[in-house]
């Protein structure tokens, strides 16, 4: 289902189906372990913003390495993650995932070559 991108854009843009997919750690982790479905996922913005705007759903993701591996790996994933204030104080106001974040050195590379997302990260 989800490495169709029409269907996923569909079921995700849903808050009520979103929140109801990824409440589900186990689910979460089945979903998001699959780098097509994470990469179909997460270039897209209004998914982006819906999952993460859920302080559960973003802990319930960031806190699995290797999700957040395969999340931050992506440069445009990164930058549409991180572009947004309230995602960003969300990810990094929880002490595990920050520690996370940025004990992998491409993740951190990754984050912090882009000046809008270190903006972003040092105004917060």
């Amino acid at each position: 289902l989800l490495s169709n991108k029409a269907i996923t854009s569909n079921l995700l843009s849903n808050k009520a189906i979103t929140s109801n997919l990824l409440s589900n750690k186990a689910i979460t982790s089945n979903l998001l372990s699959n780098k097509a479905i994470t990469s179909n996922l997460f270039p897209n913005k209004a998914i982006t913003s819906n999952l993460l705007s859920n302080k559960a759903i973003t802990s319930n993701l960031l806190s699995n390495k290797a999700i957040t591996s395969n999340l931050l790996s992506n440069k445009a994933i990164t930058s549409n993650l991180l572009s947004n204030k309230a995602i960003t104080s969300n990810l990094l106001s929880n002490k595990a995932i920050t520690s996370n974040l940025l004990s992998n050195k491409a993740i951190t590379s990754n984050l912090l070559s882009n000046k809008a997302i270190t903006s972003n990260l040092l105004s917060g």
